[in-house]
């Protein structure tokens, strides 16, 4: 007797669904240390997206253009993700989104991202904002952020 086996091998498909997208392509320049919201939401610096389900993983999806003048090598441009008003990990630590080329021009442009996991407690409407400053500050710095795009999935 002989016995056969089949195997089918079906593929999965994985897939992410936006809950928010947003733009801005009006250029900002900060002339200090402080800490800025970003205008991700066109003028708005806040954009809203809803989970339906508790304990939601959403990934958020940051790109900006950005430069920094300074004539040193270590100033640089930090990014908090904040969701719910709590910073998302990897952006709660010191995460340089970009740094001068101690030119003290407004140079070494580059288009740079931040990409964030978190899981979120509750369903419901929830706040994504983009927090940035300008770590090793010294009078007469700046940096630009310009050319925003967000993207929030689950």
């Amino acid at each position: 007797m002989i016995a056969l086996a089949m195997i089918i091998v079906v593929p999965t498909q994985s897939r992410a669904d936006v809950l928010a997208a947003s733009t801005n392509v009006n250029q900002k320049v900060f002339t200090d240390s402080a800490k800025h919201y970003l205008p991700i939401n066109g003028p708005k610096t806040t954009l809203t997206f809803t989970t339906t389900t508790a304990n939601q993983r959403v990934v958020v999806l940051f790109n900006a253009e950005c430069s920094v003048k300074s004539s040193d090598h270590y100033t640089y441009v930090d990014t908090d993700v904040m969701i719910d008003g709590v910073m998302a990990p990897p952006s709660d630590s010191d995460n340089a989104f970009c740094t001068s080329d101690g030119s003290n021009l407004p140079a070494n442009w580059v288009s740079a991202s931040t990409n964030v996991v978190r899981v979120v407690p509750a369903a419901g409407v929830h706040k994504l904002q983009v927090r940035v400053s300008l770590k090793n500050f010294t009078a007469g710095e700046q940096y630009w952020i310009d050319d925003i795009s967000v993207i929030v999935m689950k």
